[in-house]
C-alpha cells in the first residue's frame, strides 16, 4: 500500500477541513428542510411517533459499533496496518456484532414492546423493518472511517451524504406524492441504506483488495484501542441523548417531536465545526512522537473552533423563533425554549470535543470516558427531577448543564498534560480571527473567480 500522504501542513489541513465542512452544512440544510416536510406532513403526535422509531437503530448503532472503525484510522494512519488487511477484520467483528446484537433484541422484545416501543405493539413490523436498516448502516460507516483513514476525502464526504441524506429525501417525497403515512419513511430509509452501503462496496474495493486472512493480533489490538473509545463514546451520547429516553418514556409523543426538534436541531448546529476533529484524529495520529507541535496544533484548533461556534450560536439564538415558526408553524413554537437552553452547552461542548481528536491521536482514548463519566450521575439525578417538575424544559436543563461540567474537565485535562497556558487555551487571539477571516475571503475568490 501506498504511504498516505499527511496533510499536516496549515493549507493543506484547512482544505480538508473546508471540504468536509462542506458536506456538513449539505447535511445541516437538506435536513432541516426533510425535516420540516416531515414534521408539517405528520404532525406533532405522529411526528413524534416517528422519532420514537428512529431511536431503534441509533441506539443499536450506539451499543453494538464498538469504535473498531475509528481504530482502524489510527492503525492505517501510524502504519501499524494496511487498509487491506483491516477491511476484512472489520467486517468479521461487524458480523458477529450484529448476530449478538440480533439475539438479544430478539429475546428482549417483548420488554421494549412493553415499555419504551409500546405505541407500536400492534404494529410490530413497523419496528423490524427499521431493524433492518441495521446491519447495513454498521458495514456502512465502516467504510466511511475506512475512507477517511485512506485519506480519500473526495469518497468518504459522498458515502457519508449518501448514508445521512437519501432516506430523508425519498421519504419527504414520498410523503408530498402520496399519503402521510409513516410507512413511507419506512421503506425510504431502507432503501438509503442498501445504496450507502453499495457505494462504500464499490468505492472502496474498486481499489482497495478484500483479503480473507484472520489476523487474531489484529482482532485483539482493533478491539483493544476501539473498546476504550467505545466506552466514552456510549457515555457521551448517553450524557446528549438519553433525555430523549426519559421524554419518550414519561410525556406524550407530542411532547417527544417537541424534544426531537428542539435536540436534533441544535446538534445539527454543533456538527459544524465536525470536520475540525475528523480530520485533526488522523494527523495526530499521523505525528504522535511530536506531542509539543501536536499540542500546540490541537490548542489553536480549540481557538478558532470555539470562535466558530459562538459566532454561529449567537446567529442561530437570534434566529430559532422566527425559524420555527416559519419553517415548522405554530404547532412546535414549544420547540424554542429547549433550544436556547441546549445551545450554550452545546457550543462549548463541540469545541471542546476537538481535544478528542488528540487524546485519541495520542492513544489516550480512555481519557475520554473519565471526561463524560464524571458528568453522567449528576444528569441522571437532574434528568429524574427536572423531567417531572418541568418536562422538557427539565430535560434541556438537565442536558446543558451536563455537557458544561464534562467540557471543562476535558479542557482542564488538556492544559494540566500539555502544560499549556490556560490564557494560550481559551482566550481567542487575533491571529484566529484573522486566520478565520483570510481563509474565508480566500474560498470567496476562488468561488467568485
Amino acid at each position: 500500500m501506498k504511504n498516505i500522504e499527511p496533510t499536516t501542513k496549515s493549507g493543506n489541513f484547512s482544505n480538508a477541513v473546508y471540504s468536509v465542512s462542506k458536506r456538513t452544512i449539505i447535511t445541516f440544510v437538506v435536513l432541516t428542510i426533510t425535516s420540516v416536510v416531515v414534521a408539517r406532513q405528520l404532525e406533532p403526535t405522529n411526528y413524534g411517533l416517528w422519532s420514537l422509531l428512529l431511536m431503534v437503530p441509533t441506539y443499536a448503532l450506539l451499543v453494538g459499533r464498538l469504535q473498531v472503525d475509528t481504530a482502524s484510522v489510527h492503525f492505517i494512519r501510524s502504519g501499524s496496518y494496511t487498509a487491506e488487511q483491516l477491511s476484512f477484520s472489520l467486517l468479521c467483528i461487524n458480523v458477529i456484532v450484529l448476530l449478538i446484537l440480533g439475539l438479544i433484541s430478539w429475546l428482549s422484545q417483548d420488554i421494549f414492546f412493553s415499555t419504551i416501543l409500546s405505541s407500536f405493539s400492534g404494529k410490530k413490523a413497523l419496528v423490524y423493518l427499521v431493524c433492518s436498516t441495521i446491519p447495513f448502516e454498521f458495514i456502512s460507516v465502516s467504510y466511511s472511517y475506512l475512507f477517511l483513514a485512506t485519506n480519500d476525502i473526495k469518497k468518504y464526504n459522498r458515502q457519508e451524504l449518501i448514508s445521512n441524506l437519501t432516506g430523508p429525501i425519498l421519504g419527504g417525497i414520498s410523503l408530498i406524492i402520496f399519503e402521510p403515512e409513516i410507512e413511507y419513511l419506512v421503506i425510504s430509509l431502507i432503501v438509503g441504506k442498501i445504496i450507502s452501503l453499495i457505494h462504500g462496496i464499490f468505492g472502496f474495493h474498486l481499489k482497495t483488495s478484500l483479503t480473507f486472512q484472520l489476523n487474531i493480533v489484529l482482532l485483539k489490538n482493533l478491539l483493544w484501542f476501539g473498546v476504550k473509545i467505545y466506552l466514552s463514546t456510549v457515555l457521551s451520547y448517553i450524557s446528549i441523548y438519553v433525555s430523549g429516553l426519559f421524554v419518550a418514556t414519561l410525556l406524550a409523543p407530542a411532547q417527544i417531536a417537541f424534544h426531537q426538534i428542539s435536540l436534533s436541531r441544535v446538534m445539527l448546529l454543533g456538527k459544524i465545526p465536525q470536520g475540525i476533529g475528523i480530520i485533526l484524529y488522523p494527523q495526530i495520529s499521523s505525528n504522535k512522537d511530536d506531542l509539543k507541535n501536536s499540542a500546540n496544533f490541537a490548542s489553536r484548533t480549540f481557538r478558532t473552533t470555539l470562535l466558530i461556534m459562538l459566532i454561529c450560536g449567537s446567529s442561530a439564538a437570534l434566529a430559532i423563533y422566527p425559524m420555527i415558526y416559519i419553517l415548522y408553524g405554530e404547532a412546535y413554537m414549544d420547540s424554542c425554549l429547549p433550544f436556547l437552553i441546549l445551545l450554550p452547552g452545546v457550543v462549548l461542548n463541540e469545541s471542546a470535543d476537538t481535544l478528542n481528536a488528540y487524546f485519541m491521536g495520542i492513544n489516550r482514548g480512555w481519557f475520554l470516558s473519565i471526561f463524560v463519566g464524571s458528568s453522567l450521575i449528576p444528569q441522571l439525578i437532574l434528568l429524574v427531577w427536572l423531567i417531572q417538575t418541568w418536562g422538557i424544559i427539565g430535560a434541556a436543563v438537565a442536558t446543558s448543564v451536563t455537557l458544561w461540567i464534562s467540557s471543562f474537565i476535558k479542557m482542564m485535562t488538556f492544559i494540566k498534560i500539555t502544560k499549556t497556558n490556560i490564557s494560550e487555551m481559551l482566550i481567542i487571539q487575533k491571529n484566529d480571527v484573522r486566520y478565520i477571516v483570510n481563509f474565508i475571503n480566500s474560498k470567496a475568490k476562488k468561488i467568485l473567480s
